[in-house]
Order: structure tokens, then C-alpha cells, then sequence
């Protein structure tokens, strides 16, 4: 069962960018989408924690609020550049950028951790970083908005490499990812609605606001399965499969990008992709042997 879980989350975390892009395509109000999708997702999380394990609001505690804080701004941030990033630019040049945030946990493993990387994880991360910059400048014409849309997936590299650190230093506090995402979840819902309350913006909580509803909800949705989904799958499914096969999300990702997007993909860039592709599935296999 758990492996059913599993290829389901991996399919689904591949099309998220592709509803992503339809949506912000047809918007220009970044700021409400950015907001009100964080809002809706942990929303969500928060009514499956009341529901499988209600004790966890029982026990809450203001100082764990606080030390989760690093992880709640750097996720965050995270998933503003993500957005923004598929917004401005190509699907098939920002996900095999975003795959790069392997990376960044390995090296604060290395540094703050004192964890050992061997010779493939080196070598592997060596040619991720450089395939990654390869396919930042593959593209033929460059205009300002894919440039930006660049910018914002080094972003999501750097934050959410930064995030998933934490939540691995986290989770050896806590023992129970719930009791992250609860916290997590409270300080993001309650940031959001401080800041829209005090600075007069309770428009961007508004959902007619938003063209293309249909593909915002579903973006919304599939990101909150696809996580709850992994979630399950690791009761009873091995970490290191687990971890390998949803890496593999990105080959849904550029297929989907070609096939529904209709985003020319030229052989070279194709290349670069296949490389990347490989580096991310040998980096994750690498670390749980």
C-alpha cells in the first residue's frame, strides 16, 4: 500500500508546477495567490492534525511556537520564490533548477552537523550545481521576466534547501513531523492574518479575486496530497525508497511541462535535464545507503 501512496504523491508533486503555471499565467496579483494559497495549504494541514492526532493542540506550548520560527520564515520564503519563479518563467528551465535544493542540506550537514559526505554524494553535487547553472542559461532568448523567474528559483534553492535542514534538526528534537506542521501551521495562519488585518489588505484573502480559480484550488490541492500522501507512505514504506521515488517527480514534471504546456525542450536542454535527473536520484539513494 505504501508504495501505491508513494508513485501517487511523486505523479502528483509533478504536476503541481504545471497547474501552478496555468494559474499564474492568467494572474497578475502575485501577492494575493502567494497568500492565500499558503493559508489554504495549511489549513488543511492543521484539519488532518485535529483529526488523527487532536492531542497535539492539547499540548501546545508558546516556546515551541518560537524555536520553529527559523523554519516557518525559510519555508515561507521558499514557497513565495517557487511561485514566482514558475510564473516568470519556464517550467522546463525552473524545476530542474528548484531539484538543486538537495544540495544545501548536505553542505549545512557537512558544516553544522559535522555529517560525512562520500566521494558520489561530492562528485554528484558537484555536477548538480553545474547542470543547474547549464540549464539557467540554456534558454535561447532570455528576456527580463525569465531572467527574474532564474533569480526566484536560486531562491527556492537556497531557502528550501535551508528549510529542509531544519526540519531534519527539527525532527530529531521533536520526533513527530505532526507536531512541526502544527506549529509550523499556527505561525503561518496567524502571520497571515495579522498582516492583512493591520495593513488593510483582507482583499488579497479574497478568493474571487483570482482568475483561473479552477487551476489555483487544484495547485492548492495537489500540493497538500502530494505531502500528505509521502507522509503516510513513510508508516510503513522504507525512508530510502520512499525519498528515491519522489525525487523521480521532476521526469513528471518536464513531460507534463512538453506535453500540456507545449514547451519546446531543445536536445541540449534535454541533456542538461537527463543529467540533472540522474544527479538528484544517485544524490538520494546515496544518502540512505
Amino acid at each position: 500500500m505504501w508504495l501505491i501512496l508513494c508513485l501517487t504523491a511523486t505523479v502528483i508533486a509533478g504536476l503541481i508546477s504545471i497547474f501552478t503555471k496555468k494559474c499564474t499565467n492568467k494572474n497578475e496579483n502575485m501577492k494575493g495567490i502567494n497568500i492565500l494559497s499558503i493559508l489554504i495549504y495549511h489549513v488543511f494541514f492543521l484539519c488532518v492534525i485535529l483529526i488523527s492526532e487532536p492531542k497535539i493542540f492539547l499540548e501546545f506550548n508558546f516556546t515551541d511556537l518560537v524555536k520553529i520560527l527559523p523554519l516557518t520564515i525559510t519555508q515561507t520564503v521558499g514557497a513565495v520564490s517557487y511561485y514566482m519563479s514558475i510564473k516568470n518563467s519556464l517550467v522546463s528551465t525552473t524545476a530542474p533548477i528548484t531539484r538543486a535544493k538537495v544540495v544545501v542540506p548536505l553542505i549545512l550537514g557537512l558544516i553544522i552537523l559535522n555529517e560525512n559526505l562520500n566521494i558520489m554524494q561530492i562528485l554528484l553535487s558537484v555536477g548538480l550545481i553545474v547542470l543547474t547553472i547549464l540549464v539557467s542559461k540554456s534558454n535561447k532568448v532570455e528576456t527580463a521576466s525569465s531572467k527574474k523567474g532564474i533569480i526566484y528559483a536560486y531562491g527556492f534553492v537556497l531557502f528550501s534547501g535551508v528549510s529542509n535542514f531544519l526540519n531534519k534538526v527539527y525532527i530529531n528534537i521533536y520526533h513527530d513531523p505532526l507536531v512541526i506542521a502544527f506549529y509550523f501551521a499556527i505561525t503561518i495562519i496567524f502571520s497571515i492574518l495579522v498582516y492583512t488585518i493591520f495593513t488593510g489588505q483582507l482583499h488579497l484573502l479574497d478568493v474571487r479575486r483570482i482568475n483561473a480559480k479552477r487551476f489555483f484550488f487544484m495547485f492548492v490541492f495537489l500540493d497538500f496530497l502530494s505531502s500528505l500522501l509521502i507522509r503516510f507512505s513513510l508508516i510503513d514504506g522504507p525512508v530510502s525508497i520512499v525519498y528515491v521515488i519522489e525525487s523521480s517527480a521532476i521526469i513528471v514534471t518536464i513531460l507534463a511541462s512538453r506535453l500540456i504546456l507545449k514547451e519546446k525542450i531543445p536536445w541540449r536542454k534535454a541533456l542538461l535535464i537527463t543529467g540533472i535527473i540522474i544527479c538528484v536520484i544517485g544524490l538520494a539513494i546515496s544518502s540512505y545507503l
